[in-house]
């Protein structure tokens, strides 16, 4: 189901919006740590963070390890594993892993 996200930062005492992406990269680079770039890739891509995977009763899966969302650092930022919910109709709703590679430049 779409929904319309704005984000907002905390900069010098007040809150300003975060129009674009050029306003996104702006307040969050350089990216210093992998929890920074968790955070900036998160609001940059709508994508989601998954923790404690377990396998249910009744889903249907197509590999045999489920991988808990993580950071790697990489020589020129970071590579994230992130998740991609579809939901669409009636079904069925699939959820995809995403790895996406951020720079320190966001």
């Amino acid at each position: 189901m779409p929904v319309y996200v704005r984000y907002a930062v905390h900069q010098e005492g007040q809150f300003e919006p975060v129009v674009d992406q050029a306003a996104l990269r702006a307040a969050y680079t350089p990216i210093d740590s992998p929890e920074e770039a968790l955070r900036y890739t998160l609001a940059a891509t709508g994508l989601g963070a998954y923790y404690d995977l377990q396998r249910e009763l009744g889903y249907r899966y197509f590999v045999d390890r489920l991988e808990d969302t993580h950071v790697v650092e990489t020589g020129d930022g970071y590579e994230i594993n992130l998740y991609h919910y579809l939901v669409c109709g009636c079904g069925p709703h699939t959820t995809s892993i995403v790895n996406v590679q951020v720079s320190r430049e966001g």
